[in-house]
């Protein structure tokens, strides 16, 4: 760099790229008024960067203040003190920009600006340093230079290292975010402007970003599925209220009811929303919306009004000696257990459903919860069926997290397939009162049972339908 000079600031010229990044700068808020009362008290202190022509590098701030004041008389002259950057390329310029406002406080969306400026320089750097070692040095894969996952991690940490936007991976999320809004999602685009206000983190935004893309992924499915005609009535699948279509089945005709209702974790997700923060919205600061969609009720009164009624009505289609094994939140396990007794069910065991692979705790500050459980139930007045000749299993069912998932409470088809195999005989009715995308029904007719479902939502009927008939087609194949 040279020596200071000096020039008028209406002489200096704005840099594109400077302003594309941060815009103009305004003086109203009280922030913008200290710095002005600061430059007509002591002056420019801080030389204003420029290239040779004039073109602001590092500066526009302190440019745009003196004009304002000596265009309000309260300078009497725009001089300003300069230092001269001679013989940079565009790419050195670049870094240049972002460098000088390092210290500057900025809104997420300069933050981003800046980001996608230094992607642009890392990559072009990575082709020069490609082209050079292919010209003058050894012969090194094309994959060498800015192409791996390596070099990707490595541009990804130094951004975010250069905007002080945290880690690698927070930049990552800040960048989920970012081309969300970019490509015209209207979500985004809100959730872009309150990370500029500090209404929320980061992390939170991503969170919502990721939901939404899955509520898109489902309309799409939906209207996939739209044009494909459901299964033929009175098949394996029923589109309904399970309320309402079990009063119109036939009592005592169940061998088996297995079946997965919804949890009511609302004030658990509330409450400890750090154990299991991917079901926690904070936008609503309740369970997210996709859990939302099935999972709804206004108390827990109401929720074990609506258990109890479904119990009750499904008791009734029990053959004497039948089985019916419910899912159940852990929280609300001896509260379902009288429900189910008080139907005039007898509980016979608790079974648990053991994750191979179980989340982490957010923050790694305890245990990963790692089990579900289960309530068997049997109906008396006939002799339970209990398939000994398969040897003694223990009440817990190992199996990893489904992945992907069509449902968000996906339970695992192994594990179905081991309580439908002990529990009823080839051609004995399974029945799933809330069959979602068609787990339990599928785990049946591959064991050569009857399948029975009922499934309220929309989606999942379609794609539990497309499901069945699927493995109906391979079964006839």
């Amino acid at each position: 760099m040279s020596q200071i000079i000096y020039k008028n600031a209406s002489n200096l010229h704005e840099n594109r790229l400077s302003v594309s990044i941060y815009g103009f700068d305004e003086f109203d808020d009280e922030e913008g008024k200290k710095f002005l009362q600061s430059i007509a008290e002591k002056g420019v202190l801080e030389p204003i960067v420029i290239r040779m022509d004039g073109t602001i590098i590092s500066g526009h701030r302190r440019r745009a203040a003196v004009l304002k004041l000596f265009k309000e008389g309260v300078l009497k002259d725009d001089i300003v003190p300069c230092r001269v950057v001679e013989s940079i390329d565009i790419l050195e310029e670049k870094e240049l920009i972002v460098h000088y406002n390092r210290q500057r406080k900025k809104t997420f969306s300069q933050i981003m600006r800046e980001a996608e400026v230094l992607e642009e320089v890392e990559q072009e750097r990575a082709k020069q340093r490609q082209v050079s070692t292919l010209n003058f040095g050894p012969q090194v894969p094309l994959w060498s230079f800015g192409h791996n996952g390596e070099s990707h991690v490595r541009t990804r940490d130094k951004v975010a290292d250069e905007v002080g936007i945290g880690s690698g991976r927070t930049y990552q999320r800040a960048r989920k975010v970012w081309d969300a809004a970019k490509s015209g999602d209207e979500k985004a685009r809100e959730l872009v402007n309150k990370l500029d206000a500090g209404e929320v983190s980061i992390h939170q935004a991503y969170q919502q970003v990721l939901r939404e893309e899955k509520i898109r992924q489902k309309r799409a499915e939906l209207q996939r599925l739209e044009e494909r005609p459901p299964v033929v009535a009175g098949g394996p699948l029923i589109h309904g209220d399970c309320i309402a279509e079990m009063k119109k089945m036939t009592r005592g005709s169940i061998s088996l009811i297995l079946t997965d209702p919804p949890y009511f974790i609302e004030d658990e997700v509330r409450s400890h929303r750090a154990v299991n923060p991917q079901k926690f919205d904070p936008a609503t600061e309740t369970v997210n919306r996709e859990l939302r969609e099935f999972d709804s009720f206004r108390n827990e009164e109401e929720y074990y009004e609506f258990m109890r009624s479904w119990i009750t009505e499904a008791s009734l289609l029990l053959k004497p000696g039948g089985h019916m094994v419910v899912w159940v939140d852990r929280a609300k396990v001896t509260k379902v257990k009288e429900i189910g007794e008080s139907s005039g069910l007898r509980f016979r065991q608790f079974l648990f459903w053991l994750k191979s692979n179980p989340v982490p705790m957010a923050g790694k500050t305890g245990f990963a919860d790692a089990v579900e459980e289960m309530l068997w139930f049997i109906k008396p007045g006939g002799e339970p069926f209990f398939n000994i000749a398969l040897g003694v299993h223990s009440n817990c069912f190992e199996a990893p997290i489904v992945q992907p998932r069509l449902h968000p409470t996906e339970k695992p088809v192994g594990v179905l397939k081991s309580i439908i195999e002990y529990l009823t005989m080839e051609g004995d009715v399974v029945l799933d009162l809330f069959a979602g995308s068609g787990s339990t029904l599928a785990a049946a007719m591959e064991l050569n049972r009857k399948p029975l479902g009922i499934e309220k939502d929309d989606l999942y009927y379609k794609v539990a339908a497309e499901r069945l008939a699927a493995l109906d087609n391979r079964a006839s194949s």
